[in-house]
C-alpha cells in the first residue's frame, strides 16, 4: 500500500512539473528594452531673443538676430557685451557695430558704445580704418560665427526674452565662474538700466556709421 502512493505522489510530482515546464514554454519570452530614442534637441535662437556666445574674464558677450541686417555687400550686426564688474571707466554694457565679410573671414567696427549702470554714454570709439581678421578665441571670431552660419554653435546655452534678462543672466555667469575659481565676488550692484538697441538699417551704406540706441557691449579690449 505504501509502495502505491510512494508511486503515485511520484507520478503527480512528474505531472506537476511537466505542467510548468509547458506553461513556461508557452509564456512569450520578456521584450527587451526599447531602444532610446534621439535626445531632445534645443529650440533654436528666437529672433527676438538674446543668448550668450562668448564668456571673458569680466564680460559676457550676447547676440540677439534682430540685430543682425544681410546686405549685398556683407552683413553688418551689433554684439552685446556686459562687463561685471564694472571697467575702470565705470563701463558696464558696450554694444558694438561690425560689418562682417563672411568670405575673406574678416570683421570692421563702426561703432562701440559703452555705457555706465544707468544706460548713460562714457564714451564712443572711432571706427576701424580697415577689416582685420577676428583672433582665435575671441567675442569677434564667435560673434563672426553666429553671423555667418546663421545659429549659435552651443543651441543648449540658455535663451533671454530680453535685454533685462539678458543683463542679470550675464551677471550671474561671471558670479559663478569666480565663485569656481575661488576669486572674491564684488559687493552686488543693480542690474543695468536696459537701453533699446536699434538694428542697422538695411539701406545703410557700408562704411557709415550706425545709430544705436542706449545698449550694451564693452570696448575693444574685451571683445577682440
Amino acid at each position: 500500500m505504501g509502495a502505491r502512493r510512494g508511486t503515485i505522489w511520484a507520478f503527480a510530482v512528474i505531472a506537476l512539473s511537466l505542467g510548468a515546464a509547458a506553461a513556461l514554454a508557452q509564456s512569450p519570452a520578456p521584450r527587451p528594452p526599447a531602444p532610446a530614442g534621439p535626445p531632445a534637441q534645443p529650440a533654436p535662437l528666437k529672433t527676438t531673443e538674446f543668448a550668450p556666445i562668448f564668456v571673458g574674464g569680466n564680460y559676457v558677450a550676447f547676440v540677439s538676430p534682430q540685430l543682425i541686417v544681410r546686405k549685398e555687400t556683407g552683413v553688418e550686426g551689433i554684439m552685446i557685451q556686459i562687463v561685471d564688474p564694472p571697467a575702470a571707466n565705470g563701463t558696464v554694457t558696450a554694444a558694438m557695430t561690425q560689418e562682417i565679410d563672411c568670405q575673406a573671414g574678416a570683421y570692421r567696427s563702426t561703432q562701440v558704445i559703452m555705457r555706465d549702470l544707468k544706460g548713460g554714454e562714457i564714451m564712443r570709439q572711432p571706427p576701424m580704418t580697415q577689416a582685420a581678421k577676428p583672433e582665435a578665441k575671441s567675442a569677434n571670431e564667435a560673434f563672426m560665427s553666429f553671423v555667418c552660419n546663421g545659429k549659435l554653435k552651443d543651441e543648449a546655452v540658455p535663451h533671454f526674452a530680453d535685454l533685462q534678462a539678458a543683463y542679470a543672466g550675464g551677471k550671474a555667469v561671471l558670479e559663478r565662474n569666480r565663485a569656481a575659481k575661488g576669486a572674491q565676488t564684488p559687493a552686488a550692484a543693480p542690474v543695468p538700466v536696459p537701453v533699446p538697441v536699434q538694428a542697422p538699417s538695411p539701406a545703410s551704406k557700408p562704411g557709415t556709421s550706425t545709430k544705436v540706441g542706449p545698449s550694451s557691449a564693452p570696448p575693444k579690449a574685451y571683445g577682440r
